[in-house]
């Protein structure tokens, strides 16, 4: 967590600590925080699920800016509180927006804004196993994800074995999704199922599709914001079903089969963006759907969408072209390094400021609006196409393979 006093009259002062795992009551000493006798102070609270090293940051003072130029801003919070400081004690917390414009005004002094670099370690896939593209990629852990390859295994791999998860026999693997509280959801052909954390799946949504209209893949997405519960699913047959905790049901029906799932996104409660290739759709529960399709050109097609609390939801094309949007309107980011052959964005992982991009068969990027797009260079994703974009707090974790090979876990973490 990071603590910040901020004085009416002065600078505001700060310390980072480190909260252990099951810890429920935090104490906060503000002796040496506050050094004007008697004067009015606001004081935050930052939360953060990472820990304190994979933000850069080590416990103690922290050294802060305000409205600075060329310097990074603090982490953006999970959850934040405010409180007014009097006679060193904070008179009740109240939660506040993690983006609250006087924290966006804070960043951290003297650290710089360059490119970060990247370890790489590559996990291939058992030539025994069904070869394919992966149905999802969950993580476990920094180091350890689950894998479903689509109709075939669900397999744990970590940095340095690969093994089934035998829990796990049978799940349907078009889809996969981890939730607040750890349980896993597993789509495919109509079915959703639910396990929780170590345990087996259970049947826990259903809907008839005739089986022209099966598909092998499919992408889902849901809260991870303490919203209600609720998912968004979409298939390789341009298919959006919503799951509400109790039933599936039919949003958006099935047209033109295709390779590539559409790409779904939560955006809010009731709400998602689903690129459906060459149409794009706001979803809201409750309203028909809304063509939000960028117009400039006809031909393009949109096969990833994400959304980061900084930046707003997010679109990726065919045209290698990396979207906003804001408003009514989507913006084009300008700045997306050069592609090799094929320009579209095959998949994108979204985090609290920015996101990172795969081009197929060319290069990974990230963009965030304080460093704008920077380029990765690495053999791994050479000749390679990069699905499951998945970031982790040091890093991330993605799929990759070619059309002859059983495919591979990329874990990247930062240097």
């Amino acid at each position: 967590m990071i603590f910040i006093v901020w004085p009416s009259s002065g600078q505001p002062l700060a310390v980072a600590r480190a909260v252990e795992e099951g810890e429920r009551a935090l104490v906060l000493d503000v002796d040496g925080l506050l050094f004007i006798d008697g004067d009015d102070a606001e004081i935050f609270a930052l939360g953060y699920r990472c820990p304190l090293a994979a933000l850069g940051l080590e416990a103690g003072f922290l050294d802060l800016s305000v409205k600075a130029v060329l310097e990074p801003r603090l982490p953006i919070a999970h959850a934040a509180f405010e409180s007014q400081l009097v006679r060193d004690r904070a008179a009740g917390w109240s939660p506040i927006d993690p983006l609250d414009v006087r924290l966006e005004t804070l960043s951290l002094k003297g650290r710089g804004l360059s490119c970060p670099s990247y370890e790489v370690v590559n996990v291939a896939m058992r030539a025994e196993l069904p070869r394919g593209m992966a149905g999802f990629v969950l993580l476990d852990s920094e180091d350890e994800a689950l894998v479903g390859i689509e109709n075939g295994d669900v397999v744990r791999v970590r940095r340095d074995v690969i093994e089934p998860a035998a829990e796990l026999l049978g799940v349907p693997t078009a889809g996969g999704y981890r939730d607040e509280a750890g349980n896993s959801y597993f789509y495919g052909n109509g079915k959703l199922m639910r396990a929780p954390p170590g345990g087996p799946a259970e049947l826990v949504g259903e809907i008839s599709l005739a089986e022209s209209t099966g598909a092998r893949r499919a992408r889902i997405s849901g809260p991870h914001d303490g919203s209600p519960f609720e998912l968004f699913i979409t298939d390789t047959h341009l298919r959006v079903l919503r799951f509400d905790g109790f039933s599936l049901r039919e949003v958006v029906p099935a047209s033109t089969s295709t390779e590539t799932p559409a790409a779904i996104q939560w955006i809010g409660s009731g709400e998602a963006i689903a690129a459906l290739n060459k149409r794009v759709l706001h979803l809201r529960t409750g309203e028909s759907p809304k063509d939000i399709t960028p117009g400039e050109d006809p031909t393009e097609e949109f096969y990833a969408a994400g959304y980061s609390p900084a930046l707003g939801p997010l679109l990726g094309s065919s045209q290698g072209h990396l979207r906003v949007r804001e408003g009514d309107s989507w913006r084009i980011i300008d700045g997306l390094p050069a592609y090799w052959m094929y320009p579209y964005l095959s998949s994108m992982g979204t985090f609290e400021r920015g996101v990172v991009n795969a081009v197929v068969f060319s290069y990974l990027s990230t963009y965030d609006e304080e460093r704008g797009f920077c380029r990765i260079d690495d053999v791994a994703n050479s000749y390679k196409v990069l699905y499951h974009l998945a970031p982790t707090c040091s890093g991330f974790v993605a799929f990759g393979n070619e059309r002859n090979d059983a495919g591979a876990v990329y874990f990247y973490r930062k240097l």
